[in-house]
């Protein structure tokens, strides 16, 4: 066989298949432009729905948190309201718890002061009683709006005071002529104890609570006073 004749169907033959390849490869590339042109278009839309998505959450945390920081704000005036109401109702109960206290304490000892050269039973039983019983009836009714250490003060200042008043009676009602010798022995002691109670432990105990009063209050302390001396109980005559 003739090899001209030959390499005319062999060249036809690669010319073929070049130009298959050809268009197999134009096709190829075609698809493949039209997939990454469909698939940046997927991106897009799903990049916008996604940022719609999330717009919409951030709108939804954001109502959520203005409508919890307004729910805060509330509670914090709430709290607020209630408080100054609690402090300012403290401050009525303890003005008062005071004043009683004042009032059961002149009562016993209408003088109140070291310098009296005697020292008697109350005047007016009744009242002093009455105005005894009215602070501890007062203070057990609001001990609520009192600490601990307030509660244990006030505590034993009734305490004195009932010890004072008890040893007073004793001493005034002490007979010198009585037949009781043990009677005549105990009144000058029960005298001598309610002096001190009076003049020394009452008072230096109703500063305590003063001061503890105003420490809750926020109210400044008065001016110091140097303290006064405290001289020896004069003799008890029954």
């Amino acid at each position: 066989m003739d090899l001209t004749n030959l390499a005319i169907p062999l060249a036809a033959i690669a010319a073929i298949g070049w130009i298959i390849t050809t268009i197999r490869n134009l096709m190829l590339g075609e698809r493949l432009t039209q997939t990454t042109i469909a698939h940046a278009d997927a991106v897009e839309k799903l990049k916008a729905a996604h940022a719609a998505e999330i717009e919409q959450l951030a709108q939804t945390h954001a109502g959520e948190i203005e409508h919890l920081r307004t729910a805060l704000i509330l509670r914090v005036v709430e709290r607020e309201s209630v408080s100054s109401h609690a402090r300012a109702q403290q401050a009525e109960v303890l003005s008062e718890l005071y004043r009683r206290l004042v009032r059961a304490q002149r009562a016993l000892d209408p003088a109140n002061t070291v310098s009296h050269s005697t020292l008697q039973a109350p005047r007016d039983e009744p009242r002093a009683a009455e105005c005894a019983n009215a602070f501890l009836e007062y203070f057990d009714e609001n001990r609520v709006w009192l600490d601990e250490s307030l509660i244990s003060q006030v505590l034993e200042f009734e305490a004195k005071l009932r010890h004072a008043w008890a040893c007073l009676l004793v001493w005034s009602s002490a007979d010198g002529s009585a037949e009781s010798p043990g009677l005549g022995q105990k009144a000058p002691l029960a005298w001598r104890s309610a002096w001190y109670t009076v003049v020394d432990e009452i008072p230096a105990l109703r500063r305590q609570i003063e001061q503890h009063m105003r420490e809750i209050l926020g109210v400044p302390p008065p001016p110091s006073v140097p303290e006064p001396t405290l001289a020896l109980p004069p003799k008890a005559i029954p």
